[in-house]
């Protein structure tokens, strides 16, 4: 049978583990990130700045060279913001559609339901990456 078609304590007992599950697999991607990739993107980052600041260096003074190095610096701090805000995000979401799902009115028909509770989890979801920020 269909995930609609599940009853109230079926549903539970489906969607909370798959939610924790995808988490998981969210923290795990994140943490081979951190391990592996990042400082890989730290040396390649320090040598394209490096050769960004000699190539100033022949042409232009010292406060140029400094404020191009800020520039630089919050380009990547951006970049690595948006990555983490990517995984926090996804965790608020899934977490909040097992939620709404568990909790939404079973009196409607199934479809709606779902629906429903996709759409109380995006508005959860918004409402608190906006909190957060």
């Amino acid at each position: 049978y269909n995930l609609e078609e599940l009853p109230l304590k079926d549903a539970q007992t489906y969607l909370i583990p798959l939610t924790i599950a995808v988490c998981f697999v969210l923290n795990t991607i994140y943490k081979e990130y951190e391990n592996f990739f990042r400082p890989q993107l730290a040396r390649l980052r320090e040598t394209a700045i490096a050769i960004e600041l000699s190539r100033l260096e022949k042409c232009s003074s010292r406060k140029a060279r400094l404020d191009r190095l800020h520039i630089l610096k919050q380009q990547v701090a951006g970049t690595e913001a948006a990555f983490y805000s990517v995984f926090i995000i996804n965790a608020l979401f899934l977490s909040h559609v097992t939620l709404a799902y568990c909790f939404c009115i079973r009196s409607l028909p199934a479809n709606y339901s779902y629906v429903i509770s996709i759409i109380i989890a995006i508005l959860g979801t918004v409402l608190l990456t906006k909190y957060v920020k």
